[in-house]
């Protein structure tokens, strides 16, 4: 490779040259961000994206159910909006990215400025990374202190992307990746090598103090199952619990079980391991008691191994019993085909809803709102409205796709159109609804002509759907020339486009005359926000400035 020549820089040139230099890595991940700038970021520069709502594809099917979002556009444009309606507001997010895998025939492959990203290309690994960088570090700006995000991945981009998400959530929030096979079959490989049968999943949290992954309910309530009552040795010398830490006593000629000791003839069982390391129990004293006498407890021989002929305590698992996860996970991904066909619909790669289903119980409470900026089939915000259904959750989710080969128009609404109202499948059995309600959104852009007030404007005039979104007050009751009411059960919202103009006093009284919580978003050009004074005699409502804080948002995001 040719030297480059400096010698005819100027200073300012040579002095961003060696702050460059000087800020590369020792350790991690370098690529050429610069040689390989995706347009659709360096673009909105000039155009900035906005939200507009289809309306002829709003969904509603029960007024008391969550209300959903669908944005079809740009994930990049998507995320800047949800960068001002959502910042901290996120739970948890699902993304199933593309894997970068070079194959032509993979109508689902990875497009780069316009491009389909082949396997010869050289920089095709650098732009795999500048296009997941800006996507993340958005994303990253959305979860709330406890937020999770789980991101599938296959091989090929595995090891890149571990260092990425390092560099972006920092190292010491990785928890720890899901290995899941997704297939059991063997097949044919050109290459005569390997069967993949795996995928993964990288778990990262935004900050790993305050994130918890939940237990989850034994997968084999109802069937009468025991397991091991001892921690395993590994877990004894991570974090040895002497309180933990008790004998039981077994009478083997009436087969009775206590926790004193009764008479002298009783075996007396700790817990150890095979080299006679003491443990513990998995619960203190005073649970082992009541579970005791709820029958949980058993003692069996052991018949192998160093301890044979010693026993040890089993218990069973009951009902409602919640145990920690393990990361391997068998869940056939031709379930996730199976299941979208069922809907009449046809995509190819579909993750199943068993997968998402585990992430999301492990991952989110009940009331959480989900995103998912990469949603393909629509697979995540299906499973966020199963396990709604089935325990009466208020989960909420917020699903992300472009239309490239019509896939939002063709795939993704349908599916989640059908979720919430039920359907006929191919069999003709009916399908029952999940129930929930749907906003459609798409990108749109406001032209950034460098004039700030003329922008102010432009944007203003824009805004209306994102301050909805924003608040989650979405049914209008009212619209007049000046301004816009909407209302979301006792929650209202107003927005006011002209500060000049005497109608906001009208608004006032409507406003005033309404019970319940009450927001304002007025606009005005001044950069120092809303004069209160100019708002005596408004009655319980918070005041908001437009466009100001959104600028604010774009302006970190987009340079301008």
């Amino acid at each position: 490779m040719a030297k480059k020549d400096y010698s005819n820089l100027t200073k300012d040139q040579l002095l961003d040259v060696i702050e460059k230099l000087e800020g590369k890595k020792k350790y991690g991940l370098v690529w050429d961000k610069e040689r390989v700038q995706e347009k659709i970021v360096t673009n909105c520069q000039d155009k900035l994206p906005v939200l507009t709502e289809v309306k002829g594809k709003e969904i509603i099917t029960d007024k008391n159910e969550p209300t959903h979002i669908l944005i079809e556009g740009d994930n990049y444009h998507a995320l800047s909006v949800l960068n001002y309606t959502h910042k901290g507001k996120i739970d948890l997010i699902y993304i199933d990215p593309p894997y970068n895998t070079g194959n032509k025939e993979d109508e689902e492959g990875f497009v780069y400025n316009d491009k389909r990203i082949d396997a010869e290309d050289t920089y095709k690994h650098s732009k795999w990374l500048n296009f997941m960088y800006h996507r993340l570090n958005l994303a990253k700006e959305l979860l709330n202190d406890n937020g999770l995000i789980f991101i599938s991945i296959d091989e090929f981009e595995f090891a890149q992307l571990r260092l990425l998400c390092n560099q972006i959530f920092g190292e010491e929030n990785f928890i720890n990746f899901l290995d899941w096979k997704k297939r059991s079959t063997g097949g044919q490989v050109k290459d005569g090598s390997i069967i993949t049968q795996t995928e993964f999943v990288f778990i990262y949290a935004k900050n790993k103090r305050n994130a918890k992954l939940r237990k989850i309910e034994n997968p084999n309530v109802g069937n009468e199952k025991w397991r091991d009552f001892r921690k395993s040795g590994g877990q004894w010398q991570q974090k040895y619990r002497p309180k933990q830490h008790y004998p039981f006593f077994y009478d083997s000629s009436n087969n009775k079980l206590s926790l004193e000791r009764n008479n002298k003839n009783e075996i007396e069982i700790i817990p150890q391991d095979s080299n006679g390391v003491n443990g513990f129990w998995e619960n203190g004293i005073e649970t082992a008691k009541i579970r005791l006498a709820n029958n949980e407890f058993k003692a069996e021989q052991i018949k192998t191994g160093a301890q044979k002929g010693k026993y040890k305590i089993k218990q069973l698992e009951v009902a409602g019993d919640v145990q920690n996860v393990g990361n391997f996970l068998e869940i056939p991904s031709v379930q996730g085909k199976n299941e979208i066909k069922d809907m009449g619909l046809d995509f190819n790669n579909v993750k199943p809803l068993a997968l998402l289903e585990f992430i999301l119980k492990i991952g989110s409470k009940e009331d959480a709102t989900i995103l998912d900026f990469f949603a393909g089939s629509g697979t995540t915000g299906h499973c966020v409205l199963k396990l709604n259904k089935e325990a009466s959750k208020k989960r909420k989710f917020i699903i992300c796709t472009n239309n490239e080969s019509k896939l939002c128009e063709n795939v993704t609404y349908p599916r989640i159109s059908k979720a919430m109202k039920g359907y006929k499948n191919p069999k003709s059995n009916i399908v029952s609804a999940l129930k929930g309600n749907l906003k459609y959104f798409k990108t749109s852009f406001v032209n950034n002509n460098h004039n700030k007030d003329q922008l102010k404007v432009d944007i203003s005039k824009r805004c209306t759907e994102m301050l909805c979104l924003k608040e989650g007050i979405f049914n209008l009751i009212l619209e007049e020339e000046d301004y816009k009411i909407f209302q979301q059960d006792s929650r209202y919202l107003a927005v006011y486009y002209d500060f000049t103009n005497p109608s906001l006093d009208e608004l006032k009284e409507k406003m005033n005359a309404l019970k319940g919580e009450k927001i304002l978003y007025c606009f005005t050009i001044d950069n120092n926000g809303l004069d209160k004074s100019n708002f005596k005699g408004w009655k319980n409502i918070r005041l908001e400035p437009i466009p100001q804080k959104f600028l604010e948002v774009y302006k970190t995001i987009f340079k301008l």
